[in-house]
């Protein structure tokens, strides 16, 4: 049997406590629909990223733990969506570094791979890796 890997995302303002039971609620109503359409959530492969300038992003956590089917969904503090690594703090920094990181492994590969004598044949191959990066 084949099996279809989607992600979805969910997000909702959390002003009080009971913005956290209302968001539980939601969860719970995509899982009765996931079981309606035979499929599944995997609560391992799930993550709560908590958006907030706030220096109490820990206490934030600890008030309210969310789960599907009684598992818990763990906290992250980073999350990758569309290639994008987006922070708790929307701090690019790390979202930066692992593109800088990328683009100088390949980079290397570049280098390593295509040793030519020519410069114009050395540019050829520059232009066309160039949108790799």
């Amino acid at each position: 049997s084949s099996g279809i890997n989607a992600e979805c995302h969910y997000g909702r303002e959390i002003g009080s406590q009971n913005d956290h039971w209302i968001l539980q609620r939601d969860i719970n109503c995509l899982l009765n629909w996931a079981h309606v359409n035979k499929m599944k959530f995997h609560p391992s492969k799930s993550h709560v990223l908590t958006i907030s300038n706030s220096n109490n992003l820990n206490s934030q956590r600890e008030n309210f733990v969310y789960a599907i089917d009684d598992n818990p969904i763990d906290y992250t503090d980073l999350e990758k969506d569309l290639g994008i690594h987006i922070h708790s703090k929307l701090d690019w920094s790390q979202h930066c570094n692992k593109l800088y990181s990328k683009a100088s492994q390949r980079l290397a590969l570049l280098k390593r791979t295509c040793n030519f004598t020519k410069k114009e044949k050395s540019t050829d191959c520059d232009s066309a890796l160039i949108p790799l990066l």
